[in-house]
């Protein structure tokens, strides 16, 4: 399994990014599944990080099941041994790992705007989220970094599918 990581902190424009790539594999006739950790993972009371991985495995093979061999994970990488277990648990050969970043006023300012006001967990996670984009910027398996204040997803995303022959049409 070719496996694409899309990583960055809270704000930094995963899911955006992520549907630009989606769009543009699909637009060329590239046969890719799409599977975001969080959505997987969103439960209460919240799973722990194995049972997170347990579920993107089950996806995974499924996906592979299908005969998909290219999946596009977004997730909210916090260590280097999150980042191992999520490619364990997406089994892959080869993968690509992009780190999206923006400064930390964006970041706070994204998530205000795209949360609900009246979500409880808002301030928490506006709270977590320089800590995160620190530990992001640690990461040590990263293949590319893109900044989504100097970029639009369409153009990160042609940047991504750039990266590998194995995200172009054959």
């Amino acid at each position: 399994m070719f496996a694409v990581v899309v990583t960055g902190p809270p704000g930094s424009g995963k899911t955006s990014v992520i549907t630009a790539l989606q769009n543009v594999l699909a637009d060329d006739g590239v046969q890719h599944a799409v599977v975001e950790v969080e959505a997987l993972a969103w439960a209460y009371p919240s799973l722990t990080d194995e049972q997170s991985f347990r579920h993107v495995a089950s996806v995974r093979e499924m996906y592979a099941d299908a005969g998909f061999g290219l999946i596009v994970c977004g997730a909210t990488v916090t260590s280097n041994g999150y980042l191992s277990a999520l490619l364990q648990a997406l089994a892959a050969t080869e993968q690509l790992v992009v780190r999206l970043d923006a400064n930390a006023a964006t970041l706070r300012q994204r998530i205000v705007d795209r949360e609900p006001p009246e979500w409880s967990g808002l301030p928490q996670l506006v709270e977590a989220t320089d800590g995160i984009a620190r530990a992001s910027r640690l990461l040590d398996d990263v293949d590319m970094t893109c900044s989504t204040e100097e970029a639009s997803p369409i153009e990160i995303a042609d940047r991504i599918r750039a990266a590998s022959p194995l995200l172009r049409p054959s």
